[in-house]
């Protein structure tokens, strides 16, 4: 999204990159950061304090999306829709590379042996 931004008199094929990152965006949320969390949720938290430690995680996620929705437009209007995305995607592979790195894998464990993993 970025660099139709930064290239926005190119015409229609630009236009079909706008609609392309789009579309992508949404894909890839959908299968990462925006599942991705809930179900890990359910599989760190120890039984005993899942209910509230979800409560509070589920808290924070949403006043972190309520924040990003409140201040888009500053820093938008501060840093012009090119630069606002390159952030974006310098906190995305921040991320990505937190994840990687600190997430542990659950992937074919029991909730006991991930919970063993904690202690």
């Amino acid at each position: 999204m970025a660099t139709f931004y930064f290239l926005k008199d190119g015409g229609n094929q630009l236009n079909n990159l706008a609609i392309l990152s789009m579309i992508c965006y949404i894909i890839f949320f959908s299968m990462g950061m925006g599942a991705i969390p809930w179900l890990l949720m359910s599989e760190i938290f120890p039984a005993k304090v899942r209910g509230k430690a979800g409560s509070v995680a589920t808290a924070i996620n949403w006043t972190c999306s309520f924040i990003m929705t409140e201040t888009f437009s500053m820093i938008n209007n501060a840093l012009g829709p090119a630069l606002t995305f390159v952030a974006f995607a310098v906190e995305l592979t921040v991320t990505f590379f937190f994840v990687w790195k600190y997430v542990p894998e659950t992937k074919g464990k029991t909730l006991e042996e991930i919970t063993r993993s904690f202690e």
